[in-house]
């Protein structure tokens, strides 16, 4: 009712509720209507003088799991076909974001190559050739464009391990973890034997640790500790100047 009272005749999707299994951020516990409830809410957009132009869904934050591209894939051509046997010509398939990335070396899940190959195929058998189709690659592209670089500003021996404080952390460039589930592969430009260590961030509160289980070398005060991958969801949704330390500099490279 909004968008046909402030933009008549505007082109509209349909967000529909998808599977989210296996996503690290879950989102369709908040958006999207049920699948059984798109083609009425079609026919109402059409109703109200807007033009009904397809679907979108979004399987949710650094999704890992296949089954919830293919599966919504199939719930959205059923969809396309309900709307022209109505006579609604539907053109656009908004299939949203969650392709993930990797935040550990070690990492050897789903890919954006592995599943290109699998939607294609799905795509071309189950909507027409004029179809046209958004995608929304946000943390693909952000995430592996961001790393960042700290410093050890502390250290001590706590509960029979290292115990080194950065000048980053959870209200600053970390806040991913917190707001975006996301953990992080703690990197040192220092060799040597390596100690179960725990890294945590420099404010006053005691939830700023990063990481209870990182195997590091010994370190000193004014090594480096860095992270890569963390573009996206970091210096986005931190709390600048909290406790007083200032948001890290972004140098472009």
């Amino acid at each position: 009712y909004k968008i046909a009272k402030h933009c008549s005749g505007a082109r509209v999707l349909v967000r529909i509720k998808v599977s989210n299994d296996g996503s690290t951020v879950e989102l369709s516990r908040k958006f999207g209507a049920d699948p059984d409830q798109a083609l009425f809410l079609l026919k109402k957009a059409k109703s109200l003088g807007l033009k009904p132009a397809g679907v979108s869904f979004h399987v949710g934050s650094q999704c890992v799991n296949l089954k919830n591209f293919l599966q919504a894939l199939d719930l959205c051509g059923t969809i396309f076909n309900e709307a022209k046997g109505v006579g609604l010509k539907l053109d656009t398939l908004d299939i949203g974001g969650g392709f993930p990335i990797r935040h550990f070396d070690r990492d050897d899940h789903l890919t954006l190559k592995d599943i290109a190959r699998h939607l294609r195929k799905k795509m071309k058998r189950l909507f027409d050739k004029d179809t046209k189709f958004i995608a929304e690659p946000g943390r693909y592209f952000a995430g592996p464009a961001g790393t960042l670089v700290t410093q050890v500003v502390g250290r001590t021996f706590r509960n029979n391990r290292n115990f080194y404080y950065i000048n980053d952390g959870i209200y600053a460039d970390f806040s991913g973890m917190i707001f975006d589930h996301c953990r992080y592969e703690f990197k040192t430009l220092r060799r040597g034997q390596k100690f179960l260590s725990t890294i945590a961030g420099p404010t006053c509160d005691s939830l700023d640790i990063l990481s209870h289980n990182e195997d590091l070398p010994e370190l000193e005060v004014g090594n480096i500790v860095y992270v890569k991958n963390i573009g996206a969801y970091s210096c986005a949704s931190a709390v600048p100047n909290f406790n007083g330390f200032k948001p890290a500099r972004i140098v472009m490279i």
